[in-house]
C-alpha cells in the first residue's frame, strides 16, 4: 500500500485515477475499495448482498501519516462521501451504510459536526 497517494487514501479529491475495464475511480480509495468488494461478490454470485462498512477511521498516532490532522480530514471526507448518497461507479444506486471507528479523541469527531450536522455525546 505504500504506492497509494495520501490524498487518495484521505478521500481528498486528487488527480489519482484508477481505471478498470468499465469504470474510472478518481473519487477516492474508499469508493474504489467498495467496488472491489462488489466485483468479488459478483464472482461468487453474491451481487445482491448489501455491504455495510462496520468500521472506518484513521489513526491519530503511531504510524506513517497518522496524525490528528489526517484523522480529521479522513473523517470529514468520509462523512461527505457517504452523505453524498451517490453510491459507487459500479453501484450508483446503492448508498453504503457506514460506521466510524471512534478509537480516537471524541473532540476530533465533534469538530466534524459542521459537516455531519450532528454531534456525538462525549460521555464515556
Amino acid at each position: 500500500m505504500r504506492d497509494v497517494r495520501l490524498e487518495y487514501a484521505l478521500l481528498t479529491p486528487s488527480e489519482t485515477v484508477v481505471t478498470d475495464r468499465t469504470n474510472t475511480y478518481g473519487i477516492n480509495l474508499f469508493v474504489a475499495l467498495l467496488d472491489t468488494a462488489y466485483v468479488a461478490l459478483e464472482k461468487l454470485r453474491g451481487g445482491a448482498v448489501k455491504i455495510v462498512v462496520s468500521e472506518s477511521g484513521w489513526p491519530t498516532a503511531g504510524g506513517t501519516a497518522a496524525s490528528v490532522y489526517n484523522a480529521r480530514t479522513y473523517v470529514k471526507n468520509l462523512i461527505q462521501t457517504v452523505n453524498s448518497k451517490t453510491g459507487t461507479p459500479r453501484r450508483p444506486e446503492r448508498v453504503t451504510e457506514t460506521y466510524l471507528l471512534l478509537d480516537f479523541d471524541i473532540r476530533l469527531v465533534n469538530n466534524c459536526s459542521d459537516i455531519s450536522g450532528s454531534r456525538l455525546d462525549n460521555r464515556r
